[in-house]
């Protein structure tokens, strides 16, 4: 229901940039990477002492260090996508492989204080991967038609039609610059010939009963952090730490949509409508910890990370033809961009608690748990109607979003074995789609002042793919499967 009150709203005020809720949803998420170390453990790390990875989760851990180290992580990878569209499935799979995590760590050690260790460092982190492709396919009730009828159901002719001898293209950006993006949306179907005119209203050209609907999306892109970080030792009991971190956004996606099997009485028999989205941000976030280790064997944490303000630019770009055209509209292509203004995203903050328990000498338990509300994600300013109904969206769509990660280590002098698991809930209301499962596997060699360690990592998640933005029903059952290796090499000072 709150996608119709968002469709409504849009059909009024046009987009104030081309983000949706269901794109704030994919930046909210966050990836299985990090360190080797972190992976196996199924990404609990607040008290993986001597890791990068325990610094992002909790600042405080940079304490944890007993010398100052430098470290960097690559992994290969795969990611998969299976959609279902009826009793259509369609496999589709890519590779991956990046540097995921580097950074250093100088540890400072005094014993003429209660203050006993102060360590400061720098870490860059790839906190998501935003790379994969997906095919789906299958008859469905509603088709394009009813995508743009609805759009030009309140839209005054005079407002949409190319003035006379008017390019089409300069036609498409004018009425979408001045009169919205419904309004665009109306000029792009009525050239194209899926919508009529006639006496000032809008009707679809096409007919039939069902049809038939091809869609592909490939996507790219990346959510990286760049994280100064700081923390202090208290008789080595009491761990104080605080970050700030900078995070760069990109992500480029293009959507292909092709209908067919209309009616044979219909004006309109092949359809196609493409689009490329393409958005940048720049973010900053601080994150705040507390460790409490009253023995080697046992130890508590807290972290606080605030709201992440991000500054955010968005680029359009569409195609459309169908065989029923009125002009040659192949001139309004992915060449013609549509630039819309800043604005501000914020992407809610949240709250991890860390744990160990040394179950015996060379064994150790770690778990972390993590809340973050993803309905408290906003688009910026609030006072503009598209992105106030687009934060109602969020707000009545999402909800509070657990995480639990949990890992067992053992440690010999030199060699190490992890074996871990993840889960993340669901973040819609009343329902279980969105739910990630992660599990993990790793091995780790120490040999004088270096260590390198190995991590096998594999998560699923179950999601939804809507083919326009959630303003129709049109959509693919999903299925995501990453699987990553991943290596980490550590040198000690």
């Amino acid at each position: 229901m709150i996608y119709r009150v968002l469709f409504m709203v849009l059909l009024a005020t046009g987009y104030a940039a081309a983000q949706t809720s269901d794109d704030v949803y994919r930046y909210l998420q966050s990836g299985s990477l990090g360190s080797a170390r972190a992976q196996a453990l199924g990404g609990a790390s607040g008290f993986l002492k001597g890791d990068l990875s325990s610094v992002l989760t909790n600042p405080a851990a940079g304490a944890l260090f007993d010398y100052g180290a430098f470290s960097s992580s690559l992994f290969l990878g795969a990611v998969g996508n299976t959609a279902t569209t009826g009793d259509l499935t369609n496999p589709k799979r890519k590779g991956e492989a990046s540097i995921n995590q580097a950074g250093g760590i100088l540890v400072f050690v005094s014993e003429e204080s209660d203050w006993n260790k102060i360590a400061l460092g720098f870490t860059y982190q790839q906190e998501n991967s935003y790379s994969g492709n997906l095919k789906a396919a299958g008859l469905a009730d509603s088709g394009m038609d009813q995508y743009f009828t609805a759009l030009a159901s309140n839209q005054i002719a005079e407002n949409v039609l190319a003035y006379q001898n008017e390019y089409i293209e300069d036609a498409y950006l004018r009425v979408g610059a001045e009169s919205g993006f419904a309004a665009q949306q109306t000029l792009l179907a009525l050239y194209g010939g899926l919508l009529g005119l006639n006496e000032g209203v809008f009707s679809s050209n096409a007919q039939y009963t069902s049809i038939f609907q091809k869609f592909e999306s490939r996507s790219k892109g990346r959510k990286d952090a760049y994280t100064i970080h700081g923390s202090a030792s208290y008789k080595e009991k009491w761990l104080l730490g605080a970050s700030l971190s900078i995070h760069e956004l990109s992500f480029e996606r293009f959507t292909y949509l092709d209908e067919e099997g209309y009616s044979t009485e219909s004006a309109v028999t092949t359809s196609l409508f493409d689009n490329y989205l393409f958005t940048e941000g720049i973010g900053v976030s601080a994150n705040f910890g507390l460790l409490w280790q009253p023995s080697p064997q046992f130890g508590l944490g807290v972290s606080y990370k605030t709201p992440t303000w991000f500054t955010m630019s968005d680029r359009s770009a569409q195609r459309f033809d169908t065989d029923n055209r009125l002009e040659d509209i192949s001139y309004i292509n992915f060449g013609i961009i549509n630039v819309y203004d800043d604005y501000t995203m914020k992407l809610p903050s949240s709250l991890t608690l860390n744990s160990k328990v040394a179950l015996s000498q060379p064994l150790t338990f770690l778990i972390d748990y993590q809340r973050q509300n993803y309905g408290d994600a906003q688009l910026l300013p609030n006072n503009d109607p598209a992105f106030n109904t687009q934060n109602v969206a969020l707000a009545s769509t999402f909800s509070t979003v657990e995480t639990y990660r949990m890992g067992l280590e053992y440690t010999t002098q030199r060699y190490s074995a992890r074996i871990g698991y993840g889960n993340t809930s669901s973040p819609y209301i009343n329902s279980d789609l969105g739910e990630r499962k992660d599990y993990g596997l790793g091995f780790g060699l120490n040999y004088g002042p270096s260590r390198i360690d190995f991590g096998l990592s594999y998560s699923t998640l179950n999601d939804t793919v809507f083919f326009f933005d959630q303003i129709l029903p049109n959509a693919a059952e999903v299925q995501n499967n990453r699987f990553r290796a991943n290596v980490t090499y550590t040198f000690s000072l």
